[in-house]
């Protein structure tokens, strides 16, 4: 692989005289300049007119339209008995959100069967490698199993194609997968490990009531919305505003929101003005205002922590170290940065007027908050750089969190919200019955979680035991990079066995970790324990005290590969290139022992008439961006 495709910086400091080691330092991989490409597939399947009847994901379509942001790339396929283009791949851009809004009226299901396969192979046709120049993500809604056709065995075949062969492409082109699944009959197993293994989301919703508060979580976890926080359901506009949109959630029909701007108007759904849209939909109000008036507006709604208020600005915060997937023990560490224009503010006049806040929440409810400062202090690292850093003081228990940064300074409010997922382990470790063969036959998968272990380091060893005591190794066949599988025949009439799977690996900051699952188990043709959801030993993750840990981007769709950068060859070039500058120290001190000799002092005495007007700072300005002039005015 070319070291281009890698998502981290390498830096080599070279060493000069035997004076130094070689250091090697990584940073995280920056995704702001990258185009993001997000395409959707929607189950179109005759199920959906029982799990769907309202068209709920058609509503969640149109919420998509509006926080999807400009210039990015973006398509929709319909699945059924195969894949349909509504929305073909484009730019997103004023003719792109009405073809979606075109396209959210039509997706009536029209097949009987749901060909996932067919449908994942046709909407990443064109990404057969990793790009740097895209990042990468494919949204999927299903609500049922594969049945491509009404064979089962076929049905099968296809899954299996799915997890061995089509995850292995997705993974090398660096695609992020996000599941939403709906109904109690859904193959959670199968969308829990497309992405896991993409280290994606995956949100599960009972009913079709609830799919554009899903939708709208994934896609904040996806373009990381430049947000304006609220409280008491006011918002701070800030002069370098140009257009705000907003999402105010309803729970019923009888909500109906207003919004009084900075100068006390009242505008509302049926008279708005010539710059503001209003879509009400049956969840939720999307409403876009261009050119706000500076000053403190008001959204009279329901307060919902659902809430979005998305502002098109030259200011805003990136916000990196949580990811989608999380591990129980792993560390967190998040650094806000503030930007202007896709650059990082260093203006110390500035930054001292800032502090960021991040608020904690666990199902929803707040658990814990922080304040933070660029200080140095209190887990800051470097003082006046700019960024903002905070070490949480515990690991997360298992289960459904989400943080909210808030950046704070004078007349400039800035937010990011990010939902996580907290695994106990590392591996979605599953046993099923082949429902292609006859009863009695398994197949024992694990998928690595890759928010959680790097599969390039992962090894997984298994045994299967007997209730007699008679144990023995039971070999699982690694199939692309990151599933490993066996399939156990003939075990219809076989006493209860218990299947033990032990994993380890390190993590992305290259911290060693050990698992013994919890047992699989099935007793002849009845399925006991199809999948461990705990460890019933684990070794203690073994921090990686030798290398700066390697944040995590905030919009959580990169994964590090390290590969083979040949030492040897490093080595030699390192050498060499010190051989090259002792010669040329060499050579000058050379070169200045004559000329003192000769009593030439005229470089001397130049530099003495001339020091006090050479500024040689000036001729390298500091690259970074300050605040606007009309912000610094309001300081």
């Amino acid at each position: 692989m070319d070291l281009r495709w890698c998502s981290t910086t390498l830096v080599v400091v070279v060493m000069l005289f035997g004076t130094g080691p070689l250091v090697l330092a990584s940073s995280a991989f920056d995704n702001s300049h990258r185009i993001r490409d997000v395409r959707f597939l929607i189950d179109g399947s005759g199920s959906m007119h029982a799990n769907d009847p309202d068209n709920r994901r058609g509503s969640a379509l149109r919420l998509i339209s509006g926080i999807m942001p400009a210039g990015a790339r973006s398509g929709v396929w319909m699945v059924d008995d195969q894949a349909t283009n509504v929305v073909p791949v484009m730019e997103v851009d004023s003719r792109w959100r009405q073809m979606i809004r075109e396209a959210s009226e039509k997706l009536v299901p029209t097949g009987l069967t749901a060909n996932l396969e067919d449908a994942l192979r046709t909407a990443t046709k064109d990404w057969s490698a990793a790009d740097p120049r895209f990042d990468r993500h494919l949204v999927i809604l299903f609500d049922g199993y594969i049945d491509m056709s009404g064979s089962a065995a076929e049905n099968e075949a296809s899954r299996q194609r799915v997890l061995a062969e089509i995850l292995a492409n997705l993974s090398d082109a660096k695609v992020t997968v996000h599941a939403i699944g709906l109904s109690e009959g859904v193959d959670s197993q199968l969308l829990r490990s497309l992405s896991a293994a993409t280290n994606g989301r995956f949100e599960y919703v009972e009913k079709a009531a609830l799919l554009e508060r899903a939708f709208s979580r994934v896609m904040t976890n996806i373009v990381a919305p430049n947000a304006i926080p609220t409280e008491n359901n006011e918002i701070v506009v800030d002069g370098t505003v140009g257009e705000l949109t907003l999402v105010a959630f309803r729970k019923s029909k009888a909500d109906q929101a207003t919004i009084v701007d900075s100068a006390g108007e009242s505008i509302d759904f049926k008279s708005p003005p010539t710059n503001v849209s209003w879509q009400r939909e049956a969840a939720f109000e999307l409403i876009t205002i261009k050119r706000p008036k500076e000053g403190v507006w008001k959204l009279i709604a329901g307060v919902d922590p659902d809430n979005l208020v998305i502002a098109d600005s030259s200011l805003a915060i990136d916000v990196t170290g949580i990811s989608n997937n999380q591990g129980a023990k792993s560390e967190i560490i998040v650094q806000t940065r503030i930007l202007n224009s896709g650059r990082l503010v260093t203006d110390q006049s500035f930054l001292e007027t800032v502090s960021v806040t991040v608020l904690h929440f666990e199902n929803d409810e707040l658990r814990q908050q922080w304040t933070v400062f660029d200080d140095g202090k209190n887990g800051d690292e470097n003082p006046g750089d700019g960024i903002f850093t905070l070490k949480l003081d515990k690991p997360l228990s298992p289960g459904a969190h989400h943080f909210a940064i808030i950046a704070d300074a004078v007349n400039f409010r800035r937010a990011q919200r990010r939902y996580v997922s907290v695994q106990t382990l590392p591996v979605i470790a599953t046993l099923a019955a082949d429902r292609a063969e006859i009863a009695g036959t398994y197949r024992v998968n694990v998928i690595a979680n890759r928010g959680l272990v790097s599969p390039e380091t992962m090894t997984v060893t298994a045994t299967i035991a007997s209730t007699a005591g008679i144990q023995k190794p039971l070999q699982l066949e690694r199939v692309g990079k990151v599933l490993w599988q066996q399939t156990l025949s003939n075990m219809a009439d076989a006493e209860r066995q218990e299947i033990i799977v032990t994993v380890a690996g390190k993590n992305a900051r290259l911290d060693e970790l050990k698992y013994e699952l919890e047992p699989l188990v099935f007793e002849g043709a009845r399925l006991l324990v199809s999948e461990a959801f705990s460890a019933r030993q684990s070794d203690d993750v073994k921090p990686n005290k030798a290398k700066t840990p390697v944040p995590v981007r905030g919009d959580m769709s990169e994964y590090v590969e390290f590969e083979d950068l040949g030492w040897g060859t490093v080595l030699w070039q390192v050498m060499l290139v010190n051989f090259l500058v002792a010669g040329a120290a060499y050579g000058g001190y050379r070169f200045w022992r004559d000329r003192m000799r000769r009593g030439d002092n005229m470089s001397v005495s130049r530099s003495k008439s001339a020091g006090k007007d050479e500024n040689p700072v000036a001729e390298h300005p500091q690259e970074s961006a300050s605040i606007p002039a009309d912000e610094e005015k309001r300081e």
